[in-house]
């Protein structure tokens, strides 16, 4: 075999290791080699490798004939942006409480990565079954009051591209029109607000506000509940206020950190 081939097929047990370390984030912490290999479409064999490798590397444990995730992926997933000792997230989390307690509705804060937001922390409440997305999970941007929120403070370029493309649908009330969804970017640079109505999952409301660092939106906070139990216009000061607020601490402890 020369260098290359064997470059070449170190890339490809990584590749594999990471689908299906990533199946698991698919499909639950727990799973069995022949669920792992139908999920990822890799011959079981391969996929017995990858986990050996994974097991051994202290990412996943045996326990039977099941496999699970080891708190490991939470120490390396806690040093990256927004997630790390004075990040956005512990900015946001005292004010996030705030907010929970004060609407009694979920609290949700995102980052924006590519066209799809990132969720970095919720606060759940549990009333009239889930809602859409997931602490590390991905929702389209222009499908959710979060992502709307984001993409109206990115810049020209990105939008032009972003628009350009066909965007994704969620429900029949998702943005799939370029226009339309240039539209509300301008009013939501307007008024500061965001909303998703119906459009992540049929009956949700949601309400948005970008959290503003140097003039760019680095993250956005939001409240959602069902339709019915969320009035978004008693809910725009107490937004506002938590967004701001975030903003406020995430700069203070960005000056610590030297950003």
């Amino acid at each position: 075999m020369s260098v290359v081939d064997g470059a070449e097929s170190h890339l490809s047990a990584v590749s594999k290791a990471l689908t299906v370390l990533e199946s698991f984030s698919a499909k639950g912490s727990r799973q069995g080699l022949r669920e792992i290999s139908r999920t990822t479409g890799i011959p079981k064999t391969s996929v017995l490798r990858a986990l050996v490798a994974l097991e051994g590397a202290g990412y996943i444990i045996k326990e039977g004939t099941s496999y699970r995730l080891t708190r490991r992926i939470i120490e390396v997933a806690a040093a990256s942006p927004g997630l790390e000792p004075g990040g956005l997230r512990d900015a946001a989390m005292s004010h996030l409480s705030e907010l929970h307690q004060a609407s009694g509705l979920s609290v949700n804060l995102a980052v924006l990565e590519g066209r799809e937001v990132f969720y970095l922390s919720r606060i759940h409440r549990v009333v009239g079954g889930p809602l859409p997305g997931r602490v590390g999970g991905r929702l389209p941007a222009n499908c959710t009051a979060l992502g709307k929120a984001l993409l109206a403070y990115q810049p020209d370029e990105f939008l032009s591209n972003l628009l350009g493309q066909a965007l994704p649908a969620m429900t029949q009330y998702s943005v799939a029109s370029a226009r339309v969804l240039q539209g509300q970017l301008e009013q939501i640079r307007n008024s500061g607000l965001a909303y998703d109505r119906e459009e992540s999952s049929v009956g949700l409301l949601c309400v948005a506000a970008p959290v503003l660092f140097r003039g760019a939106a680095v993250a956005a906070v939001s409240v959602s509940g069902r339709v019915g139990r969320l009035s978004a216009r008693s809910l725009d000061g107490l937004l506002r206020k938590a967004a701001a607020a975030t903003a406020s601490d995430f700069a203070r402890t960005s000056v610590h950190r030297g950003n």
